[in-house]
């Protein structure tokens, strides 16, 4: 299982995990993963049956093709809140410098 299971387990049904940040980030970090993966033990697959393991690798590219989207999305969305930050910064720095030609 994931090594992150425990503590959402933990935070999922209320009892109060030992770290609390790290029990937000995994849930964050779990969020649209589905369950059937999330759940997945490696021991219990069956290599053996080549389409239980082809069934497998699809939905876990589909997962990295949906995580790689959401990052890309999570990237352009933290660039334009920096963009913000620093027109709003050179608007304050503004406001001082004329304030200071008018003393």
């Amino acid at each position: 299982m994931f090594s992150g299971s425990k503590v959402i387990a933990q935070y999922s049904v209320g009892q109060k995990p030992k770290n609390l940040n790290k029990a937000i980030f995994f849930s964050n970090l779990m969020h649209g993963i589905p369950e059937e993966i999330l759940s997945l033990n490696v021991e219990e697959i069956n290599f053996s049956d080549a389409e239980l393991v082809k069934n497998l690798i699809i939905k876990l590219l589909n997962l990295i093709e949906q995580q790689a989207q959401n990052n890309h999305q999570l990237q352009e969305e933290n660039q334009a809140l920096k963009d913000e930050i620093n027109r709003l910064k050179g608007e304050k720095q503004n406001i001082i410098e004329f304030t200071r030609s008018k003393q």
